[in-house]
């Protein structure tokens, strides 16, 4: 038997995530002791090994609960959870072209600031800035940037 705080040692968590985590059904049979405590054996820190490594791509806590009850069932269920991962990987892939974007408009930000910098004409914002000023921040890239994160969890 491994208590909480052991478990939460050897999975690099705090004991209250380890507890999140059950009340969400993440981690399948969770026993009790005498005491009512949550107790481990070594298949549930495989399980929540699982679980804070999908946690940490950013997968929905929903769609976690999902994967557990996919991979419980076992190989017959391999289709949708690649499905699931799929999808998972697509919002990781967006959200790094999303992050792109950001670091290029901060990037042509501070050119700007440069050009601000060496060029006597533009030293009062906004008087002889390029109207679409902006929009050439942006420009060459075909991701629109989202404020709203998919990842509401």
């Amino acid at each position: 038997m491994i208590t909480i705080q052991e478990a939460g040692k050897r999975m690099a968590l705090s004991p209250s995530a380890i507890r999140y985590y059950d009340r969400k059904h993440l981690i399948p049979d969770v026993q009790r002791d005498e005491h009512n405590n949550r107790v481990f054996q070594e298949r549930d820190l495989i399980w929540i090994k699982m679980v804070k490594t999908l946690h940490e791509i950013n997968m929905p806590i929903n769609e976690i609960r999902d994967y557990v009850t996919l991979a419980r069932t076992g190989k017959t269920t391999l289709n949708e959870r690649m499905v699931l991962m799929t999808k998972q990987q697509e919002l990781l892939l967006n959200q790094m072209k999303q992050a792109e974007l950001r670091y290029v408009m901060a990037s042509r930000w501070i050119n700007h600031y440069v050009n601000v910098m060496t060029d006597t004409n533009l030293d009062k914002f906004p008087d002889h800035v390029n109207k679409d000023f902006t929009e050439t921040l942006k420009e060459g890239f075909s991701t629109e940037l989202e404020l709203n994160s998919s990842y509401n969890q």
